[in-house]
């Protein structure tokens, strides 16, 4: 019995003895495991407090406007969020509000409707740095030989405005010019025995071209397409650059604008020949070459005239000033005397002359014209009356007028 109890506290001291050892080793292993776990815990507040730190900061980008240091950059990247960055010939359409204040920008073709509708939307203000294109379609040089137009878009082919009755020939001078002037006009007329006149007159100014052929009658009113000394003709343009254009022309009247026939020279017989004209954004040059005429005489001579006017704009103010040189031989008859046998006493002639005027529209198509002319020879003129000394071997006279012009 009493071996019996020892078992037991023996076998009881034992257990007590393991579990001492189990809690021993299990305290220790903690003791040796807990700053791990906690090194662990820590990492992990890190990450979780880095990814909130990142996602705040791409909401602060995505809902803020961009700062930067360098103040040259922001300015352009600003800019940039305004105006597209475009390549050259890339233009933005923008369109207007009422006072021209303030503008939208036009979708283009190449975004998608949400960017356009947002485009649309914003409303941009106008500031001094500003700058904005008129877009035109721009014509190319013309082909010498058959005066074909080529444009640089296809699509505005079908927009060219050409009077020919063939689409594949296209004349840029061809079109349609007109006024009808009524005139008051007084001054000099060596034609009359009084020397002077005061004349109230009526009468239409134009140039009709179609298919390079043209017909024309010049006046006062039509001084920006008429050179000093056009007369009523009709011919062709056969030849056109940018600025020059050549006509060859036979006259239909020998008589110059109606109110200023009393100090021009006119001719008997009508006359043909070749014409250049340069035009210029404020200036026009014009020069005459006129080998032929209807004339007996075996040798008719050359005529020549060269003429310069210049524009200007102040307002709604137009003023332009011309200036020209006639040249006549002595084989040229005038228009009051009959032709006569001998021309071996006869002189040439040169003729100047100076024009100025002014322009100043009423309405669309009503134009208030003013005008003075002087014209001065260095011959007396066969068959007019001087109402100088009959030894004065030149004439000069001046005119000067008003004319009210309904323009087509």
């Amino acid at each position: 019995m009493e071996k019996i109890i020892n078992l037991k506290h023996t076998y009881t001291s034992l257990v007590i003895a393991a579990c001492l050892f189990a809690t021993n080793v299990i305290a220790k292993t903690l003791v040796e495991n807990a700053p791990l776990e906690q090194k662990k815990l820590t990492d992990k507040k890190q990450s979780l407090q880095a990814r909130e730190a990142s996602a705040t900061k791409e909401l602060t980008d995505a809902t803020e406007p961009d700062t930067k240091i360098n103040a040259e950059d922001d300015k352009k990247d600003k800019k940039n969020k305004v105006f597209k960055i475009v390549e050259p010939n890339n233009f933005q359409q923008v369109k207007f509000n009422e006072d021209f204040t303030s503008y939208t920008l036009l979708p283009s073709v190449d975004e998608d409707e949400n960017l356009s509708e947002q485009s649309e939307a914003e409303s941009i203000a106008v500031t001094e740095a500003d700058e904005f294109y008129i877009k035109r379609p721009v014509q190319k040089k013309q082909n010498r030989f058959n005066i074909e137009v080529d444009f640089d878009n296809a699509e505005e082919e079908d927009e060219r405005d050409c009077w020919t009755f063939s689409s594949s020939i296209c004349n840029p001078q061809d079109g349609f010019h007109y006024a009808f002037s009524f005139v008051s006009s007084g001054g000099d007329d060596i034609y009359q025995a009084s020397g002077e006149s005061t004349d109230i007159n009526t009468y239409a100014s134009y140039r009709i071209q179609i298919a390079s052929l043209f017909i024309e009658s010049p006046g006062m009113a039509t001084r920006r397409i008429h050179g000093l000394y056009a007369g009523k003709s009709w011919g062709i343009n056969f030849y056109n650059t940018d600025n020059w254009r050549l006509d060859l022309y036979k006259e239909r009247d020998t008589g110059a604008i109606r109110d200023l026939q009393g100090i021009k020279s006119r001719t008997k017989e009508k006359r043909a020949g070749i014409r250049l004209t340069g035009f210029w954004d404020s200036s026009q040059l014009q020069i005459n070459m006129s080998p032929y005429s209807r004339s007996n005489q075996e040798d008719d001579g050359i005529a020549g005239s060269l003429s310069y006017t210049r524009y200007w704009q102040v307002r709604n103010w137009s003023f332009y000033g011309s200036l020209g040189v006639q040249y006549q031989p002595k084989q040229v008859v005038s228009y009051y005397e009959d032709a006569p046998v001998d021309f071996t006493e006869r002189k040439s002639r040169l003729n100047q002359d100076l024009e100025i005027g002014f322009e100043y529209p009423l309405s669309k198509s009503w134009v208030l014209g003013g005008f003075f002319a002087y014209s001065e020879s260095d011959s007396a003129l066969p068959g007019a009356i001087t109402y100088k000394d009959a030894s004065d071997d030149s004439y000069s006279g001046a005119r000067s007028g008003l004319l009210l012009s309904f323009v087509l």
